[in-house]
């Protein structure tokens, strides 16, 4: 071993002079150089080095090479190369070399080395001023150093794509890269990002050619009669985009069940705006996933209208009509506008389904409302989410999720009075049902595995309400807001009557029949009732003791719900320390001893409660 070594540091004597007579390093700077050489390369010559020591020892040549360019550069030195100009690069890829021998399955060391080669090649040419000459195949080593990746991973579609982008894109060489995407398909038939890239390619080459005909003037002469050639480039399939539509059918056939593979041809034939491939994608969506996929059915309804028509024009609005009509008859499960019916619309009858695309169906229309800035066409698509809504209600498909973000939309999109005294909320006790069903459909959403994500709800609300943090959950916002609805001066009691805390009061109780209380929700119970019972207290003009606790009824009443209140947090939340703390302060003022001592015992089994 260390003849081997001490051989490869004899190697690097030229290009160690040289550096010292351009002084670019001083004589104690090539020691330690050495020195840190000799370390290295004892490191990967061991049986098995890890991965690491290959890393490290690149990294470290790579900053001294960085090193020596900004010296060279500095020192003003003539770029004319020399020995250590080219040895370092070497050195380097011969390190990649050794690496890949030893870790020839590791993918990132594939893509870091392919990419050294890359940017080392073109300083090469940098420095040998042969930077102006953009012919093909300059790249040589590294289409060689892909090809060898691609004999090692053969199924992973990453190198395939990395070598197909640096043909087209650096090399300038189409036909390479279109070889590179076809000989990759015929292996990775089921890669999905080779599809979509391909077809981008084809894309973009056919907007190359564009591009130059604009340059070269081509498109100027409208006269197509005295222009045949004209004729022939407008007519041309390839222009229009008729060669990525069929790349899309090739791989619809090999990938027929994924809504979102689809979906990303949409986008990709709108960015390139060849609406042909757009209508057809969205047709083949309509009639692939009919009675399988509500989200499905519903993009493939709704994606003409964002994507084709300029927001609230006068096309747009007719076509939003369009749009409403066609999915309020998918969900009532009636004939389609275009007179299809049945075998495909069967399932869409079961409930669950049915649900799923009013579900859907309202996400889009409150993403939409949030966008718009004319009232008029704003009230109108308020209108429709509220009939949207309305007739779930009816046909009996309201889910939880649907429900929580129709009160979030109510109460967050909309203004409150506006809301509540409108034709369509007119009714106090039809609010109070509303709460009601609210709070009682989150209860069921939260406890349902199957339905969305607790994270993801929470993500379209914030605690502003509150005063809290903007993580504020969905839960307490509509629990909190039902208190404040029924008891307006909820935040302020001072000036409260009685009959607004009996209210308030009540609100609690109805929230506690139909969900749990959340943490937050007791808080600020809590916070309110020792408020009412400082103000009560205040009124009396008297110090607390057990004896006006038991002749002031109001006092007493009081008194009772925190207690509630506290036996509550401290049950469904025993994790909360705080809780148990304020809990037996509260009962130690009231004077109540005995009973702070048996919290006080409970919750040292749960806490080492010091110092109370």
């Amino acid at each position: 071993m260390a003849e081997i070594i001490q051989y490869k540091l004899e190697g690097m004597i030229p290009e160690l002079e040289d550096l010292e007579q351009k002084e670019i390093f001083s004589k104690d700077e090539i020691k330690m150089i050495v020195k840190k050489r000799t370390n290295m390369e004892y490191s990967i010559k061991r049986r098995q080095p890890p991965l690491e020591d290959f890393m490290r020892y690149i990294e470290y040549e790579m900053n001294l090479d960085l090193l020596r360019k900004k010296r060279k550069h500095r020192l003003g030195i003539e770029p004319k190369p020399t020995v250590s100009d080219k040895a370092a690069g070497e050195r380097i890829i011969g390190l990649f070399e050794r690496a890949v021998e030893r870790h020839r399955g590791n993918e990132e060391l594939w893509v870091k080395y392919i990419e050294f080669v890359r940017k080392e090649e073109k300083y090469q040419q940098k420095i040998e001023r042969f930077q102006d000459q953009e012919q093909l195949n300059q790249y040589s080593k590294v289409m060689k150093l892909f090809a060898r990746a691609i004999q090692n991973f053969p199924l992973i579609d990453k190198f395939w794509l990395l070598a197909a982008r640096f043909e087209f894109e650096i090399n300038n060489n189409e036909g390479n890269a279109r070889r590179l995407m076809q000989r990759g398909l015929r292996i990775n038939k089921k890669s999905k990002r080779m599809w979509l890239e391909y077809c981008e390619l084809e894309l973009l080459f056919a907007e190359k050619i564009k591009l130059r005909r604009k340059i070269l003037g081509i498109d100027k002469d409208t006269n197509l009669e005295n222009n045949p050639d004209l004729v022939e480039n407008q007519n041309n399939p390839y222009l229009q985009g008729q060669v990525a539509i069929l790349i899309y059918k090739y791989a619809v056939t090999e990938i027929s069940d994924s809504f979102e593979f689809r979906k990303s041809f949409v986008e990709l034939f709108n960015k390139y705006k060849i609406s042909a491939g757009v209508k057809l994608v969205l047709e083949e969506i309509k009639s692939t996933f009919a009675g399988k996929n509500p989200k499905a059915e519903i993009y493939s309804e709704t994606a003409l209208l964002s994507l084709f028509f300029e927001p609230e024009t006068s096309k747009w609005l007719e076509m939003l009509v369009t749009v409403a009509e066609n999915i309020t008859e998918l969900i009532n499960s009636q004939e389609s506008s275009d007179g299809i019916t049945n075998e495909k619309r069967l399932e869409t009858s079961n409930l669950e389904y049915r649900s799923k695309l009013a579900k859907f169906y309202q996400d889009w229309m409150i993403g939409v409302y949030s966008d718009l800035k004319i009232d008029a066409i704003s009230a109108y698509l308020k209108a429709l989410i509220i009939k949207n809504f309305e007739n779930a209600e009816k046909e009996e498909i309201l889910n939880p999720g649907m429900a929580c973000d129709y009160m979030n939309f109510l109460y967050e999109k909309l203004d409150m009075s506006q809301v509540l005294f409108s034709s369509k909320l007119i009714c106090s006790d039809d609010i109070h049902k509303r709460f009601e069903r609210a709070i009682l459909s989150l209860n069921q959403h939260f406890n349902n595995s199957e339905t969305t994500p607790v994270s993801e709800l929470a993500s379209t609300t914030n605690g502003n309400e509150t005063g809290s943090n903007d993580n504020i959950d969905v839960q307490t916002k509509i629990q909190l807001r039902y208190i404040n609805w029924v008891c307006p001066s909820f935040n302020n009691p001072k000036n409260e009557s009685e009959l607004e805390q009996i209210a308030a009061r009540k609100a609690f109780s109805t929230i506690l029949r139909n969900s749990k209380p959340t943490l937050l929700t007791l808080k600020h119970l809590l916070e309110y009732e020792h408020l009412v019972f400082d103000i009560v207290l205040s009124k009396s003009g008297q110090g607390l003791n057990q004896k006006l606790l038991s002749s002031n009824k109001q006092l007493k009443t009081s008194y009772n719900q925190i207690i509630h209140l506290y036996q509550l947090a401290t049950s469904n939340y025993p994790e909360e320390k705080n809780m148990w703390e304020k809990y037996i302060q509260f009962l130690r003022r009231a004077g109540s001893f005995e009973a702070a001592n048996n919290v006080l015992f409970t919750a040292s089994k749960i806490h080492k409660i010091v110092g109370i």
